[in-house]
């Protein structure tokens, strides 16, 4: 039996009933289908790729997660100053330079500024939370959340028009200093499988791969 759990914080923010299900291989698409009515959007996890044969699922790509041990060295890098001031319009571009691979951008039924609600809200948080980091005050941006002996990255990006100088790098850098110094042992992130450049980034600055989910999203035209 397929149970999908309700989504208040999304349901709320984008205005229509979201849920969640993780979906085993042998689940049929008639049980999710069922499962699913009573909801808008339903966000479909899986170990597998799955094959559905109605319109209303679509694989939205596969996420990925990557994990770095923090014992190593690293610099802090004097470029890079945390965002003291309320987002500007440049710190929001980068947000959502950000989630150019995001499944909210990429579902193409998502058409009532899903995606922008979500990155804005998520850089707003991450920003009263003193953990969003620039480089040059807007030529790039990382951000990060967690607790205890662990952090994950959220939003990370360079402006497309200052890419190919390292400040990726020095931003990633910075971080694991910052995070060094508060004894935080491990550094996580997620990506999309699709965004190979981010995933040979993460692979060259010393992350390996821990895990992937793939993703399917359920939608109710009427």
């Amino acid at each position: 039996m397929i149970k999908i759990d309700p989504l208040d914080f999304d349901s709320a923010l984008f205005g229509y009933p979201v849920g969640k299900a993780d979906i085993e291989f042998s689940s049929s698409e008639k049980e999710i289908l069922e499962a699913s009515k009573s909801f808008q959007l339903v966000y479909l996890f899986s170990g597998a790729p799955l094959d559905f044969q109605s319109k209303q699922i679509i694989p939205t790509g596969e996420t990925v997660q990557f994990s770095k041990s923090l014992e190593g060295s690293s610099e802090e890098q004097k470029e890079v100053s945390v965002l003291a001031q309320s987002p500007t319009k440049d710190h929001l571009s980068l947000a959502f330079q950000s989630g150019k691979f995001s499944r909210f951008k990429t579902d193409q039924r998502l058409t009532n500024g899903e995606f922008e609600k979500l990155y804005s809200i998520w850089l707003h948080k991450e920003y009263q939370e003193g953990k969003v980091f620039l480089i040059n005050e807007n030529q790039g941006l990382i951000s990060v959340s967690g607790s205890g002996n662990n952090a994950q990255i959220g939003l990370f990006a360079v402006d497309k028009k200052f890419r190919g100088q390292g400040l990726g790098r020095k931003l990633l850098e910075h971080l694991e200093f910052q995070l060094s110094q508060k004894g935080i042992k491990k550094l996580t992130v997620k990506t999309q499988r699709a965004n190979s450049v981010a995933v040979n980034f993460y692979v060259k600055n010393g992350f390996r791969e821990v895990g992937s989910r793939f993703v399917c999203h359920f939608w109710d035209r009427e």
